[in-house]
């Protein structure tokens, strides 16, 4: 008979030295899903709501399968998939009211490939296909090596998305053609990218 996913509270899982997810005073990695849960106090009153924030799945103390995110008004925010303790294949991220603020696409952790919203379009390219992979953990682990790195290549902090904005995603820049579109949806301007670079006006 197979057990049934377990599902726990925030409070209820540590992370230790290994990097794992425990339930508490466990010895075995957490498998199942974690609920977090965000208290709302509507309009000043003593009663209070407590609905899901965040569901979390894991695999083995990693986190392993749907990923989601809601806003306090119940809304979902975002929704992903992870492998192995990092973001995987496409993922959409949403306003509080429940238009679409992005789409998006992971591999092993880093944006990869389309990125798209309603103001602009293009892609990323993961700087793990740019770099020597020793020299791309250095950076991941060590925030200031990583702003001087980004400096010296001369490559702008608003070319790159990376693990300071989401927190288990990696370093990407844009790479390829990229468009901008105004409110009313017309194109704007198209600019080419390589390896975060702005290249030329296309």
């Amino acid at each position: 008979m197979t057990k049934s996913s377990e599902t726990v509270k925030e409070e209820d899982l540590i992370q230790r030295k290994d990097g794992l997810y425990y339930k508490k005073y466990a010895k075995v990695p957490f498998t199942g899903s974690m609920k977090i849960f965000r208290k709302v106090y509507p309009n000043g009153q003593s009663r209070v709501n407590s609905q899901t924030w965040k569901n979390i799945n894991y695999k083995k103390g990693k986190p392993e399968g749907l990923y989601e995110s809601f806003w306090l008004n119940g809304n979902l925010h975002f929704r992903g998939n992870t492998k192995k303790g990092k973001f995987e294949g496409p993922c959409e991220n949403f306003y509080s009211t429940g238009e679409l603020n992005y789409k998006s696409y992971y591999r092993h952790g880093y944006h990869d490939g389309l990125f798209e919203t309603n103001a602009y379009r293009g892609a990323y390219i993961s700087l793990e296909k740019i770099e020597k992979k020793e020299l791309v953990l250095k950076i991941e682990r060590d925030f200031k090596y990583m702003l001087s790195y980004l400096k010296n290549k001369k490559i702008p902090t608003t070319n790159c998305i990376g693990f300071y904005q989401l927190w288990f995603t990696r370093i990407s820049v844009k790479d390829g053609v990229w468009e901008y579109f105004y409110d009313n949806g017309k194109l704007k301007t198209r600019i080419k990218f390589k390896n975060g670079k702005r290249v030329v006006k296309a």
